[in-house]
């Protein structure tokens, strides 16, 4: 994982600078309070639809009460498909 000061050192910028004169990176406070929490919304949004869609799923409650409190720690699980197949999501956030 890399830390979001990323985007504001020098070696960067000049890479996307590089890619792409006419892109400006948007600073670390632009990923951390918007563009994050969007995304890990967005993806707890499609999580939830998907959980609500599955007719039968062995995780004993333990994925709500994750999403609930936003404390995800590589939790899988694996819900039979309609055709019997698997799918599964291993999610992921480190605080």
């Amino acid at each position: 994982m890399v830390l979001i000061q990323v985007v504001e050192q020098g070696g960067f910028k000049q890479l996307v600078n590089m890619l792409d004169p006419r892109y400006t990176v948007p600073g670390r406070k632009y990923f951390s309070e918007t563009a994050l929490p969007n995304l890990y919304d967005s993806c707890r949004q499609t999580l939830m639809n998907e959980l609500q869609k599955v007719p039968h799923c062995n995780n004993d409650g333990v994925a709500g009460l994750l999403l609930a409190t936003r404390h995800l720690s590589g939790f899988p699980w694996g819900p039979p498909t309609q055709d019997m197949g698997r799918c599964s999501r291993c999610l992921l956030e480190s605080r």
